[in-house]
């Protein structure tokens, strides 16, 4: 259930090589990595208000609350927390949500239920995009590795190199 990124992983086989082969048994998608503007809404059931928050490094985790002097020089993250503010009652479903800002597209990128599960499933992502009249990270592959598939990702793990985003596809 836990993104990794590939540059990650070459620090997960150097340190635990035993751990790559749950991680083949267990992927099930690639996301095509984007570098826009992130941060998380979380829903606080206390107060009974929406709160913005920066990235915290792991998808699973809140990070900090975004102050209003940040606020003040991020016109993307202004724009979004506009078109977000219009669809609270679907934040309340959830524990927070986290979303890339890329110029003026608003990719919903993580989902974490009530209970801190994190929502893995592209169906259920898809349906709740929709419910936010926003995108989801663009899908470079999904399905089962394949005995190649897994030789390829290997080889290029214990090489060193990361793979350009042409090469990787």
């Amino acid at each position: 259930n836990n993104c990794v990124k590939m540059d990650h992983i070459q620090d997960v086989y150097k340190k635990k090589p035993e751990m790559i082969n749950k991680i083949w048994d267990h992927l099930t998608k690639v996301n095509l990595k984007v570098d826009g503007k992130p941060f998380q809404v979380v829903y606080n059931e206390e107060e009974d208000e929406l709160e913005y928050h920066g990235r915290s490094g792991n998808e699973t985790k809140v990070g900090p609350l975004i102050d209003d002097m940040q606020r003040l020089f991020s016109k993307p993250i202004n724009d979004a927390i506009h078109h977000i503010e219009k669809r609270v009652d679907v934040f309340k479903r959830y524990k927070f949500l986290t979303f890339e800002v890329i110029s003026e597209i608003l990719l919903l990128t993580a989902i974490i239920d009530k209970d801190g599960n994190f929502i893995d499933n592209p169906d259920e992502i898809d349906k709740i995009a929709k419910e936010l009249d926003t995108d989801v990270m663009p899908c470079l592959w999904k399905g089962k590795l394949s005995d190649e598939q897994r030789d390829t990702l290997m080889n290029a793990i214990s090489s060193d190199i990361i793979p350009t985003k042409g090469d990787f596809i």
